[in-house]
């Protein structure tokens, strides 16, 4: 059983995750004497800001200050590569600049990160794209002002899919170049679940290998939390009117990244309307289905990342069938009904990390 009353709250743009690194004890089912086997050193919680939200590492070891300069140095690093509200970060000076513009050289955050987009935009079939950034800030959910569209503009909106594909950007090794000045990218669906995998792998650089790393409700999980069980978290209820303390369901990573996206939060209302900041790269608008929130389990937070934007973008039947492409990668679909039920269906071995 969680114990709500102790456990601290986080949330994320799209779904709510609610950390109980201790709280929920759920051993190794291969070796339930686990703690009993090695006395666990210390654990110490570094936690700060980036990308426009926070970042928790809990992690074991002795030199955890020195440890936390680290963290906040890469973070640093990677914000000024691929944040697009950063003005001069590397990412805004592709977005700002003119008509066949060549880059060359591009640093490797961003290479990583445009790497992975073209990948999971060719899986998809162009569900996961990062060149809708017009569109997202059209909507009010990018780095412009953020404010609700009153008056949909079709012609406007129409006129701007010229622009939109990644498909029509010039990409080759570590280099690239648009043809038009009004395309631009954004990374916001890879960015946070990259910049997990880059700190895991600075704490398993350091000698760390049991840790959880959350940064806006995008996690890794390495080995034990300090009781010797498995990192466990909990995702909230999908809902507007939900508490910050309704779980919908207690999730537990064995050595495993997980990423969530949904709408129920992030959305804007105008005219007795709410739209979403997830929007459809197909038709140029926010989706609309009963989708309400996708959580998906996976080897590296980027690919979580991806794929569970990529889902929320496709609507549920479709991300059923990408999901079933993807054996590798394991998900929790949250399905609103018309009376306000949630219903909770899993695909490729999600209920296994359950915990009941």
């Amino acid at each position: 059983m969680i114990d709500l009353k102790s456990v601290r709250l986080l949330t994320k743009g799209g779904i709510i995750l609610l950390l109980c690194c201790s709280l929920l004890s759920c051993k190794k089912s291969d070796d339930k004497d686990i703690t009993k086997q090695k006395a666990l050193p210390s654990y110490q919680l570094m936690s700060g800001t980036t990308m426009g939200t926070y970042y928790r590492v809990t992690a074991h070891g002795t030199d955890h200050k020195r440890i936390k300069t680290s963290i906040d140095s890469l973070l640093i690093d990677i914000n000024s590569v691929v944040s697009t509200y950063e003005p001069l970060s590397f990412i805004s000076k592709i977005n700002d600049a003119d008509a066949h513009r060549s880059f060359d050289a591009i640093p490797k955050h961003f290479d990583v990160n445009l790497k992975s987009a073209q990948h999971w935009y060719e899986q998809s079939q162009g569900y996961l794209d990062v060149s809708i950034m017009p569109l997202v800030n059209y909507w009010g959910f990018g780095y412009q002002e953020k404010r609700a569209v009153s008056v949909v503009d079709s012609m406007f909106v129409d006129s701007v899919f010229q622009f939109i594909g990644l498909d029509k950007w010039s990409i080759s090794d570590h280099a690239l170049s648009k043809s038009s000045k009004e395309q631009q990218l954004d990374f916001s669906a890879l960015a946070k679940g990259y910049a997990v995998d880059q700190v895991g792998k600075l704490l398993l650089s350091k000698g760390c290998t049991d840790f959880l790393i959350d940064i806006g409700g995008e996690y890794v999980a390495k080995g034990v939390n300090a009781k010797g069980s498995l990192w466990s978290i909990g995702l909230s209820t999908p809902s507007a009117d939900a508490k910050p303390i309704d779980v919908e369901l207690a999730i537990m990573l064995d050595n495993q990244a997980l990423a969530s996206s949904g709408n129920y939060r992030n959305y804007h209302e105008a005219n007795g309307k709410k739209y979403g900041h997830t929007l459809d790269p197909k038709t140029g608008y926010p989706y609309q289905d009963e989708l309400l929130g996708v959580t998906i389990i996976a080897d590296q937070c980027i690919d979580a990342d991806a794929i569970a934007t990529a889902c929320m973008a496709m609507g549920y039947r479709k991300a059923v069938t990408f999901i079933d492409q993807l054996p590798e990668v394991a998900a929790c679909f949250l399905i609103g009904d018309d009376d306000g039920t949630i219903t909770s269906k899993f695909a490729n071995g999600f209920i296994r990390s359950v915990i009941r």
